[in-house]
């Protein structure tokens, strides 16, 4: 699979993230377009924006689930993402709230059949972190370090195809 920094519809998301006064609408914008590039539709794929969730009495950015039957017992939420406005990508506060939200929004997926790993994502303007979180033991883990969109995106790349693969 390409890598999305070829889609022009990137490019353009992008673009919206740089412009003064853009907000997390437009951070958000730009990952459901990453985002539906790797986890499609066309393979019951799902990404469900501002899905409220009581056990942190507020709504996810973006809450990814995959489809395996027709019952609402067969869909499978594994990765939640978090989106902050590029006017905070260098405030150490708003990384913080950002994984504390992830956390909590991560520990609280309610499902049947629950898996051990699910995946997070805090996005602040083109900067991101990836996480792995333990169900188990409700540990949250940073995958490697922070990384930029446009200049570290086969690195992006790869930790997206490892997700798809790892959360079948």
């Amino acid at each position: 699979m390409q890598s999305y920094n070829t889609l022009l519809s990137f490019d353009q998301e992008h673009l919206s993230v740089q412009q003064p006064g853009s907000t997390a609408g437009n951070v958000s914008g730009m990952w459901l377009t990453i985002l539906n590039h790797y986890f499609p539709i066309t393979q019951d794929y799902a990404h469900r924006p501002e899905e409220y969730q009581a056990s942190m009495g507020g709504y996810t950015d973006i809450t990814s689930v995959r489809w395996l039957g027709n019952t609402i017992s067969d869909c499978r939420p594994f990765l939640i993402t978090q989106t902050k406005a590029r006017m905070y990508d260098t405030g150490a506060a708003e990384w913080q709230t950002g994984r504390y939200q992830l956390r909590g929004y991560l520990g609280g997926i309610r499902q049947g059949r629950r898996r051990k790993w699910y995946w997070g994502i805090v996005a602040i303007g083109s900067s991101v972190e990836f996480y792995t979180y333990n169900r188990n033991n409700d540990t949250l883990t940073m995958m490697g370090h922070r990384l930029h969109v446009v200049n570290n995106h086969q690195a992006i790349h790869n930790t997206l195809e490892g997700i798809r693969r790892a959360a079948r």
